[in-house]
């Protein structure tokens, strides 16, 4: 496939998605309107620019930024994750203590 072609691949797969996510969202009651109107804001000129660049950039190029995108996404998910695990670990660990020391002093 061509630059382009994965483009509008990804924005036709992207849009279909987005409908169905919308539909589910709207018949719960669960749309955030500032948190729709911040991706939109980002969403829609990210949209543009990437149709426009894809027809200018080379292949090779396009594929490698995107490649780069997807890996510093990937890590900033490892990153943020990890440290939610641990600051979750560390107050079920000093709840543990907290507790073993109450039992102490109990007796």
């Amino acid at each position: 496939m061509t630059p382009t072609q994965v483009v509008g691949t990804d924005l036709l797969f992207g849009l279909v998605l987005a409908v169905i996510g919308s539909a589910f969202h709207w018949t719960f009651g669960s749309i955030n309107s500032p948190v729709l109107l911040e991706l939109l804001a980002g969403g829609i000129p990210g949209v543009v620019a990437g149709c426009l660049l894809a027809r200018k950039v080379p292949a090779n190029k396009l594929k490698t930024v995107v490649a780069m995108v997807a890996i510093f996404a990937g890590l900033q998910l490892v990153w943020s994750g990890g440290r939610a695990f641990a600051a979750a670990r560390r107050a079920t660990n000093a709840a543990k203590i907290t507790a073993q020391a109450g039992v102490g002093h109990a007796r």
